[in-house]
């Protein structure tokens, strides 16, 4: 992903010093998304995908298709805690077994659907790998 992140950067002949104020965070922090060492926020990521004008299934290496979703790219929190609980039900997985493909515990589980906890970047990359090789899905179901 950092090194995609990095790829998109200079086609747009942006220093990260110009993404980050985009951005809104230190030049500092962006590096750190480029370097690796850091994986950036999901509301980041989708604001990097809009910049770029590329979906995020591209940034996250989910696909080689860069064609953007279109105008739908703003992050709404209910919308991916609700598909992420309607993707778990659709295919009668318990929170249990969810947890269990995507290493997390049921805990996180729930917390994640009730919104008592932030929906992680990792999360939303392994359930998306999760579900594309299982039922041809794109992250875009999430956001």
């Amino acid at each position: 992903m950092n090194n995609r992140i990095k790829y998109l950067r200079e086609n747009l002949y942006m220093t990260q010093q110009e993404m980050s104020k985009k951005l809104n965070i230190a030049r500092s922090t962006y590096s750190e998304y480029e370097n690796g060492d850091t994986i950036p926020p999901l509301e980041k990521l989708c604001m990097i995908s809009k910049i770029c004008n590329v979906n995020l299934d591209y940034i996250l290496g989910l696909n080689k298709d860069k064609t953007p979703y279109g105008p739908i790219l703003d992050f709404e929190k209910a919308k991916l805690l609700y598909n992420i609980k309607k993707l778990r039900l659709a295919h009668n997985y318990s929170k249990t077994y969810l947890g269990k493909l995507t290493s997390y515990d049921r805990s996180a589980i729930t917390r994640y659907e009730s919104g008592e906890l932030k929906v992680s970047v990792a999360f939303i990359i392994k359930i998306s790998f999760i579900s594309s090789n299982l039922f041809n899905f794109q992250i875009m179901i999430f956001l």
